[in-house]
């Protein structure tokens, strides 16, 4: 009887435990051995050859830069990366762009340059990358923008961008002007301002076109009914009104100003009597011409802010404060 047939269940189970162990540990080290040649075959193949032009176009581009012409620059880093992308062309596309102060731009660019394995970025090339994308972002605003339906075209400055969730839009710091659309929707248009290393969220719902419309339904404009939004021909009655108490009082106060002169300046031969008529009259005319100017200004003022801010609560909304003096009227307040 063989010695490995003499041995009990339980060593025979341990025997091929370690038999299997064994087989394991030297496929692992077969594949090991396998992919440090693979990698050592790879380090001895040369690098990528440029392709043709290439190599010109960074030349140009290296100039122009040296130059400070930062667009001519640009255009030919971009022109290089058309050919052969890869991180030097993104680096080279951010820091031009930097330099003419489209930060946005830059950023994206430079963080695309990291993110590259083709020419990759490495060593102090690397670092000078990261810290130029840290002084980008100081300058940009990131704009999270929620947009239903979530198909709509939106135009940010006239150009066409792509929303994409949990992906906010980097924005130069300034003001800018969103345009949203999208097929059975009313167009919308928003403005956003943004400073350096601001973060604004925003959500856009567009409206239905037809909304509130049905078959046999008045329209409330057409209507001219209580439901009219439009603040009708009352707020001009009331500019109108204002401007002829305004032109009232201005000629009171033309009338006032003649009889203070006459009584100031008499004629040589005038006596008391002639003259006393117009040092009564001249005070009431002032302060009655002054009431009409106040009066005027306040109902001019109402109005144009009911007409222009569309509705009768705009009107109750602003408060005004007139203040009458000898020979002034002062109006103040918000509306």
């Amino acid at each position: 009887m063989s010695s490995r047939s003499s041995l009990g269940p339980a060593a025979r189970r341990c025997w091929r435990g370690l038999q299997i162990v064994a087989l394991a540990w030297l496929v692992a080290l077969g594949s090991a051995a396998g992919a440090h040649a693979q990698a050592d075959a790879a380090a001895d193949e040369p690098e990528r050859a440029d392709p043709a032009g290439y190599a010109a176009l960074i030349d140009e581009a290296l100039i122009e830069h040296q130059a400070g012409h930062f667009e001519e620059a640009r255009t030919l880093f971009a022109r290089a990366h058309a050919i052969f992308p890869n991180a030097r062309t993104l680096r080279g596309m951010g820091m031009m762009e930097f330099e003419l102060r489209d930060y946005a731009a830059s950023a994206a660019h430079l963080e695309q340059a990291l993110a590259s394995h083709t020419r990759a970025l490495t060593g102090e090339l690397r670092e000078s990358t990261a810290v130029l994308l840290a002084r980008a972002e100081g300058f940009v605003g990131k704009l999270a923008l929620a947009v239903e339906p979530p198909d709509a075209r939106v135009l940010l400055d006239g150009v066409v961008v792509e929303v994409v969730p949990d992906r906010p839009l980097m924005l130069n710091f300034g003001d800018h002007t969103l345009e949203l659309s999208a097929p059975g929707y009313e167009r919308e248009t928003r403005k956003v301002a943004l400073r350096g290393g601001d973060a604004q969220s925003m959500r856009v719902e567009l409206t239905p076109e037809g909304t509130g419309e049905g078959s046999g339904a008045a329209s409330p404009v057409a209507d001219g009914g209580p439901g009219d939004e439009g603040p009708g021909a009352l707020p001009w009655v009331l500019v109108g009104a204002g401007g002829a108490l305004m032109i009232g009082g201005g000629v009171l106060l033309a009338i006032a100003q003649s009889d203070i002169d006459e009584v100031e300046n008499p004629a040589p031969d005038a006596t008391w009597s002639e003259v006393q008529d117009a040092y009564d009259a001249a005070p009431v005319e002032s302060g009655v011409g002054f009431a009409l100017l106040g009066v005027g200004a306040v109902s001019a003022t109402i109005g144009l802010v009911w007409a222009l801010g569309g509705g009768e609560d705009d009107a109750r909304a602003g408060r005004v404060r007139v203040t009458l003096g000898a020979r002034r009227v002062a109006i103040g307040g918000s509306f």
